[in-house]
Formats: structure tokens, sequence, C-alpha cells
């Protein structure tokens, strides 16, 4: 029995010791495990304390920009508040402005308006008191034409009633006119030679901004005859004191005579050009009828450029 018993506690000390040695084996793993958990505990609380650093310097850096940018945004809207202020200040001033020029325009307009009415008031009235005496004109050339034609009439009826007189000898009329020769007639009954009866120039108000004139038609101007113009002739420019003097201009002068009396007339070289106030007349128009470019003498002049 004691021996059994002895195999027994031998038997169950082995396995006591198999214990404690998975016992020891265990516990160093453990330790090893320990060990190694506290060096990642380690290595985490430092790369935790970096990541606290780093984001503690990129909060900084992040308030610091969050403050640069406020003040960015406080500077960008005193400056659009400034641009609002002046635009709208501008944009009174342009209101304001354009108020008073639609004041003036419409000022101008009735102005101009006024002014139009009276140039086509005077015109009309120029051209009826044209109009009444060319038929005065033309009523006196008639009757001048019938006491012509009754005074012939009468000299040979007197010549056939004595017709033993000498040829040449004058027989007197009642009207105290000769029988060979009748008196002449005056100078507006000869339709060929009439005086011209232009209308009174009349200086139109505004001329630079109406550009209107009181101008005699061409066949009117035929019918009193009006073949002559009188245009003024400029070295430069039609300032007064650039006026050289002037030119007629009859209704079969060409533009080439024109040229060739100015060249002579002032002493201008061969090459000068010659404009209709300003618009140049080239020598490929010389050809033309100066009555074709020129056709009132208070609006059209000759300027000369040597």
């Amino acid at each position: 029995y004691r021996s059994e018993s002895e195999k027994l506690l031998e038997t169950k000390m082995a396995i006591l010791r198999e214990e404690r040695d998975e016992f020891n084996r265990q516990n160093a793993e453990m330790q090893q495990g320990a060990r190694t958990l506290r060096q990642d505990q380690e290595a985490f609380a430092q790369e935790k304390q970096e990541n606290q650093i780093q984001l503690a310097g990129a909060r900084g850096d992040l308030d610091l920009e969050r403050e640069r940018v406020a003040e960015e945004r406080a500077e960008s809207d005193q400056r659009r508040r400034e641009a609002e202020a002046v635009l709208a200040e501008e944009r009174e001033k342009l209101f304001q402005h354009a108020r008073a020029l639609e004041g003036y325009r419409d000022l101008n307009r009735e102005m101009l308006e006024r002014e139009r009415e009276s140039l086509v008031a005077e015109k009309e009235k120029m051209a009826a008191e044209l109009e009444a005496e060319r038929r005065r004109f033309q009523n006196h050339r008639t009757q001048q034409a019938r006491k012509t034609v009754e005074l012939q009439q009468r000299q040979q009826q007197n010549s056939t009633s004595v017709g033993g007189l000498p040829p040449g000898q004058a027989i007197q009329t009642p009207l105290g006119a000769s029988a060979m020769q009748p008196p002449p007639l005056p100078p507006q009954a000869l339709s060929r030679q009439t005086a011209p009866l232009s209308p009174t120039p009349v200086a139109p108000s505004l001329d630079s901004l109406l550009s209107l004139s009181l101008r005699t038609p061409r066949n009117d101007r035929d019918n009193i005859g009006g073949n002559t113009l009188q245009i003024r002739v400029y070295h430069g420019n039609s300032s007064e004191s650039q006026r050289l003097g002037e030119v007629l201009i009859g209704s079969k002068t060409s533009i080439g005579e024109i040229r060739r009396v100015l060249q002579t007339r002032y002493n201008l070289p061969t090459s000068y050009k010659m404009k209709k106030r300003n618009v140049p007349i080239p020598c490929g128009q010389d050809h033309h009828r100066a009555y074709d470019f020129f056709t009132s003498e208070m609006e059209d002049f000759i300027i000369v450029d040597a």
C-alpha cells in the first residue's frame, strides 16, 4: 500500500510539476505579452502626443488663417461699401446730367422748332414775293410787247396812209415815236437781258444746326434772268480772315474754267486743290457745268489749298 501510495504521490507530483511548468510557460508568455502591450501603449501614447502637438499647431494655423480671412473679408466689405457709395454718387450725377441733357434737348428742340417754323414762314413769304414779282415782271413784259405790237401796227397804218413820203422819214405818232424806228423798250422788257430778281438774302439763325437757307429754284432763276452766281473764295478754311474774294459763275461756266480763273487771279500753282465747302472737286470733273455744283450764294463757297 505504501508503494502504491508513493507511486500515486509521484504521479501527482509529476502532474503538479507539469502544471507548474505549463503555468511558468504561460506566465512567461503573458509577461511577454504584457511587455509588448506596454510597449504598444507607450508608442500609442507617444503617437497620440505627437498627434496632439500637430493638431494644436494645425488648430493654431487654422485660427490664424480664419483671422486673416476675416480681416480680408472685412477689408473687402469696406472697399465694396466705398465702391458702392462712389457708384451711387456717380449714378446720381449721371442721372442729374441726363435730366439736364433732356431739359436742354427739349429746350433746343423747341427753339429749333420755332426757328424752323420762322425760317419756313420766311421762305414761304420770300417765295410768294418772288412769285408775285415774277408775275408782275411777266405782266409788264406782256404789256410792253403789246404796246410794241400796237405801235408797229400804227406805224404801218400811217405809212400806208402817207405812202408818198421818202423812205426813212420819221412820222410822228400820238405817242411821239418815230414810224421808221420805234422807241427803245425798257431794259426790263427784254426777255434775254433782264436783271436778276434774286430775293433779299436773309441770314438764318442757328445756321450750323439747321443748315437751312432760302434757295431760288433753278427754273425761276432762268425765267427771271438769274444766270450768274457770286461764290465766295477762301484759302485753307472758311474763316473770314482767309477770304480771298468772289468769283462769278455763269450758266455755261465749267469747273475747269473756274479752276483756271482762280489760278490766274490768285497766282496759285497748277497742282492746287479746289473744294466746294469741304468736299474736294477732282480735275476729272472739270468738264461739268459749275451750275451742277453750286446752287446757292449763301450756302456754297470755294476753298483753295495750295
